[in-house]
């Protein structure tokens, strides 16, 4: 009797704390997360999309250092020319850190700067160097086309990962604002490198269409942009 008496109260005592917790709305010991079951955003998804989108980056900034390194070349930029081809060997490496796409986007910048300021000296060149120039069109019209759908892609992740962090647990916060770094400090820089790199391609098309050097080719990457 001694015994059973003991199991009962046992078994009352594991009950107790189930049936507290369900009176104050509280989980009880070895019920699910709350905090996984009360996310509107699946931050994994964001996590995978944010990951092929940076992929479409690094594959549009290759085009376009490609681009660069041709002018460079064309125009005897040897600076130019050296600093492109390794952070084209970089992004084509495979094993691309987030820190060689933030500089290859800096980059990729300031090469345009400079391509743009130069290009009144462009009309001195010979005809080789600007068959050569003429080459690089399509590598250019190429990037530009995919950075500016990647800024694209950027604006729409970026208002769904804004919304994920807003409604995220506080002990998660840190963790998320930790993956969505790449994103959310890169992401909002896109949209006006897409719009500079394609301004200046449509600028050395009519460059080149003014020197009787083929160009379709290069319009028809560009599209509408």
């Amino acid at each position: 009797m001694k015994k059973l008496i003991t199991l009962t109260i046992a078994g009352l005592l594991l009950v107790a704390p189930t049936h507290r917790a369900l009176a104050f709305n509280l989980p009880s010991v070895g019920a699910a997360n709350p905090l996984a079951s009360t996310e509107k955003h699946d931050t994994q998804a964001l996590s995978s999309e944010q990951e092929s989108i940076k992929k479409d980056l690094v594959a549009a900034l290759s085009e376009l250092l490609d681009a660069q390194n041709q002018i460079a070349v064309a125009v005897q930029d040897k600076e130019m020319a050296a600093q492109t081809k390794v952070l084209i060997d970089t992004l084509q490496s495979g094993n691309v850190q987030d820190e060689d796409v933030e500089r290859a986007v800096a980059t990729t910048e300031e090469n345009d700067k400079n391509i743009q300021e130069k290009q009144k000296s462009y009309n001195s060149l010979d005809a080789e160097s600007k068959k050569k120039l003429a080459e690089a069109l399509v590598p250019y019209a190429k990037g530009s086309a995919l950075t500016v759908k990647v800024g694209k892609d950027f604006a729409q992740w970026i208002s769904k990962a804004k919304d994920a962090l807003a409604e995220a647990a506080p002990t998660a916060l840190c963790s998320l604002k930790s993956k969505f770094d790449f994103g959310m400090n890169v992401g909002p820089k896109i949209p006006t490198l897409g719009s500079q790199m394609a301004g200046t391609t449509g600028e050395l098309i009519a460059f080149c269409k003014s020197n009787d050097l083929e160009v379709s080719n290069a319009e028809d990457a560009l599209g509408d942009l």
